[in-house]
């Protein structure tokens, strides 16, 4: 059985309610006042109304009525309201108001025809042990309990526990999810780490020159980031790349476990064990370099672009009206558009090879 459940059994009584709700009027004048009240149905059906027979209000006097209740009110109250003159018995005045009916006192103010006043003032009053608004609930306070009682609420969780059953033991940080909280406040540190709330890693035994890793996941036990200069799992090495620098273009990472204890990461112009050797006087190959539905070619260790047709430029990235399509090449001469003279569309020899069938035959390259 949950421990709400148990917590019902033992603490809380809610099948009755207990208490009073107590009204106070106080006139500037000596006037008859007969109150109607409902405080059980939202219809107010003609059973439910509660008559106070008509009474005398007089300035010295405040008037209190009490009405004893077992069963839970509404959050509001309806009063209709009827004031006499204490002589002659003349109406003064007829009201209908709704208020909230708490265990505070709810006040408003109602006025007469000889701009006289009566003020009221009403609540509910629950008996002993007794607690919500509307003195539903029974919770009596226990010092081995993990609820605390509540006049408002009826009850809440005692400090150090949450949740619906109250049964989650509560620790500041939630011990930065490196440990178990079992005593609220208390934290029980996974291996590892250890502080108060479980906020510190311990370091490697063996780390010689380097300190816990710590990023934005956190810091990580046992672990040895390396100060600078050093390198290896325990930083007990030196460091190639800070102190030699020997890669000459890219990248140099530390690598104690190959041949000289770095490795160099090259660009894509470049190779060899330091990146020392250039291997293309550019490379075209990345995506987007080549634009408008160029290629990228090499040649002899250089790359270029090939244009599509209407296209010119290193990148291929300017349009050209100039095209072979229309230029007519007399018999052993084809059109070639060369990038590197701006698009010009010259027509070159071709009687040294096959010639193209037709007196005007035109190809179209495109060479950067």
């Amino acid at each position: 059985m949950s421990l709400l459940l148990l917590f019902l059994f033992n603490v809380f009584i809610n099948v009755r309610t207990h208490g009073n709700t107590e009204i106070r009027i106080q006139s500037g004048i000596s006037v008859y006042v007969r109150v109607h009240f409902c405080t059980y149905s939202t219809r107010c059906s003609s059973p439910l109304w509660k008559n106070i027979i008509p009474f005398e209000v007089i300035p010295e006097f405040p008037f209190v009525f009490e009405e004893y209740f077992t069963r839970p009110t509404l959050p509001n109250v309806i009063f209709t309201i009827s004031i006499y003159d204490i002589n002659d018995e003349e109406p003064l005045g007829l009201e209908q108001i709704v208020v909230p009916l708490t265990r505070h006192f709810s006040n408003f103010t109602v006025h007469t025809k000889n701009d006289s006043f009566l003020h009221f003032a009403v609540r509910n009053v629950c008996d002993e042990n007794w607690r919500t608004h509307s003195c539903s609930i029974f919770c009596k306070d226990r010092s081995d309990s993990k609820f605390k009682c509540d006049d408002d609420d009826g009850y809440k969780c005692a400090p150090g526990y949450s949740g619906p059953n109250c049964d989650k033991v509560d620790c500041p940080f939630n011990c930065h999810n490196h440990g178990s909280c079992e005593v609220p406040g208390k934290c029980m540190c996974s291996q590892g780490f250890f502080g108060t709330y479980c906020e510190y890693c311990k370091p490697s035994t063996t780390c010689k020159h380097g300190a816990v890793l710590v990023n934005e996941l956190g810091c990580h036990p046992y672990t040895c980031r390396c100060f600078e200069g050093y390198a290896g799992d325990n930083g007990d090495k030196d460091d190639v790349c800070y102190y030699a620098k020997p890669c000459r273009h890219g990248n140099c990472v530390s690598n104690v476990t190959v041949s000289g204890g770095f490795e160099c990461i090259c660009p894509k112009a470049f190779g060899g064990r330091r990146c020392e050797k250039r291997i293309a006087r550019w490379d075209c190959s990345d995506e987007g370099y080549c634009q408008n539905k160029g290629v990228c070619s090499f040649v002899d260790g250089i790359s270029r672009c090939r244009c599509a047709v209407g296209f010119t430029g290193k990148h291929c990235e300017r349009k050209t009206a100039k095209t072979c399509l229309k230029k007519k090449c007399r018999e052993g001469f084809i059109c070639i558009i060369d990038n590197k003279k701006t698009g010009t569309m010259p027509c070159f020899n071709y009687s040294k090879t096959s010639s193209p069938s037709g007196s005007h035959a035109r190809r179209t390259f495109s060479t950067s």
